[in-house]
């Protein structure tokens, strides 16, 4: 029972501990090198990019309790000049992260009065991530609350260099006088300019400081105190400037690794929320469960689109929802069948680049279409498969539950029993232990449907079916981690707090219903 022993165990609030700290003792700005990540996912034989994704999700909550307590600047070392001598799917999974990031935490941001800036040379780093930063920056300029300002291809002695260049050129020039070289007017050719000097410097690796310049990363950093997570220690020390004496509590793991238990709360209270409306109109069927599984369809249409870039397309977009309808709802369209809809619909979709004269790219167009069969066909299984006349609901809830158990028996026993990595360069969390749980609780709750309807399903089919629905909808899983990977991110939207989007809570059945019926394994409507 190791995730309830950690959900409630006792915490102190948030609330009680900022009342603690000493107003008169915040450090103006902060800074945090944000290292070590890649070696804790490796300790837990996870990939490396594994713990830059955990890192990059507690920059939210760090610059949340920056700002909470009164921090002014605070500075994230992301990617340094150095950090290109790493391997290269590592550093194209890092440059992806500011695409991830910032569109899913922006409006947050901007709500709390956050100005995004950076540090760093633009040369060499991705035009995608050049835009996801600048368009940040362009959105929260106006902001004049906490500054949060990431160092983005930086290099203290890189930045060192470039400035004495800069000014042995303005000496040259007469703009500046010998005489008149200070380390104030010295600060003034540096990168950081005008941002005052960090107070405080945070590296959450736990390392020694081999070389203060290299470590710390600038001109105004050693005056600065080192603050080092090491797993769950925090070693305090003190500033030689304003910030003096502020303890700190225990860090759940180094990395900069976050609160597993208050995301555990909110996917369980999130849902229970979802999980009671949608059994209560599974149950009620009809029409109410159709046109709950047509919302599902349209909102993870959309999902789809914007993972895609598909959105600024309006041809595209709404020839797509024309046809996540048809294709969700029954076929009874003039006699139309799934087949000449698709037919149909693959038409329109390769028309509109002849239309639009290339504008709309055949693969954009081929994109869009394999996004409304994939979802269209697989929530329209859903609605046929309740609408079975002799035991539709027992059959759907049949595949339901198979489905949950499945995700909860994978999720607990990888948790508790977890040690062999099962596709950790698509899934890292998953592991071979957790699968195979998975496969036997599934199969356990469709023998215990079957002893309730043995008219309807014998205990053999019981467990070929309840097999069949855990390994099918682990695949669909693992398909959709496999896309978002490839995407750079990690939800597919944010309607669910703590669970993501509708495709990320509907890959498995959007894969194990049209299996199911496709293979004669369910009856047909």
């Amino acid at each position: 029972m190791k995730p309830f022993k950690r959900w409630f165990g006792s915490k102190p609030d948030a609330e009680e501990l900022i009342q603690k700290l000493d107003s008169d003792n915040i450090p103006n700005h902060v800074a945090v090198i944000m290292d070590g990540n890649g070696r804790w996912a490796q300790k837990r034989g996870l990939p490396r990019v594994a713990g830059h994704h955990s890192g990059m999700k507690n920059v939210k909550k760090i610059t949340m309790a920056a700002d909470a307590i009164g921090v002014q600047v605070l500075t994230m070392y992301a990617f340094s000049t150095e950090n290109w001598k790493r391997p290269k799917e590592e550093v194209d999974y890092l440059m992806k992260l500011p695409l991830e990031f910032f569109p899913k935490e922006i409006d947050e941001l901007i709500a709390n009065n956050v100005q995004i800036r950076m540090t760093g040379w633009q040369e060499g780093l991705p035009d995608f991530t050049l835009k996801a930063i600048q368009d940040a920056i362009d959105q929260t300029k106006n902001n004049t609350g906490l500054i949060l300002n990431f160092a983005l291809n930086y290099g203290s002695r890189k930045e060192m260099l470039k400035g004495i260049q800069r000014l042995v050129e303005d000496v040259k020039q007469q703009k500046v006088n010998e005489e008149d070289i200070d380390e104030s007017l010295f600060a003034r050719y540096l990168l950081t300019d005008p941002l005052p000097d960090p107070d405080l410097l945070i590296r959450t690796s736990g390392e020694s400081c081999g070389s203060v310049i290299l470590c710390c990363g600038g001109w105004p950093i050693p005056s600065c105190g080192l603050q080092s997570f090491a797993g769950r220690n925090l070693r305090s020390s003190t500033s030689t400037k304003r910030f003096k004496n502020i303890s700190a509590g225990q860090e759940d793991t180094a990395g900069c690794n976050g609160n597993e238990e208050s995301n555990l709360k909110q996917r369980i209270i999130t849902g229970l929320i979802a999980g009671v409306g949608f059994i209560a109109l599974l149950l009620l069927g009809g029409y109410w469960f159709a046109g709950l599984i047509l919302v599902l369809s349209f909102v993870g249409y959309d999902e789809f689109l914007r993972m895609n870039k598909l959105k600024d397309n309006k041809a595209l977009e709404w020839f797509g929802y024309l046809g996540v309808f048809c294709l969700t709802m029954q076929w009874q369209y003039a006699g139309m069948t799934p087949e000449r809809l698709t037919w149909i619909f693959l038409f329109l979709f390769m028309a509109i680049t002849v239309i639009t004269k290339n504008r709309t790219t055949i693969d954009q167009a081929a994109m869009a279409f394999l996004g409304m069969v994939y979802i269209g066909f697989g929530f329209h299984f859903m609605i046929s498969t309740r609408w079975i006349e002799e035991g539709g609901l027992f059959w759907t809830l049949l595949v339901f539950v198979c489905i949950w158990t499945t995700d909860s028996g994978a999720y607990f026993t990888g948790d508790w029993l977890g040690k062999t990595p099962l596709w950790p360069t698509i899934s890292p969390k998953k592991s071979v232990e957790g699968a195979v749980g998975g496969v036997v609780l599934s199969i356990v709750a469709a023998v215990i449907f079957a002893l309730i309807r043995p008219e309807l399903l014998s205990l053999l089919q019981a467990v070929w079916i309840g097999f069949l629905i855990a390994a099918v909808g682990q695949m669909g899983d693992l398909i959709q981690s496999a896309y978002k990977r490839v995407k750079g991110i990690k939800d597919t939207g944010a309607i669910l707090p703590g669970h993501g989007g509708v495709l990320d809570r509907t890959d498995s059945w959007l894969i194990v219903f049209p299996f199911l019926q496709s293979l004669n394994v369910l009856p047909h409507v």
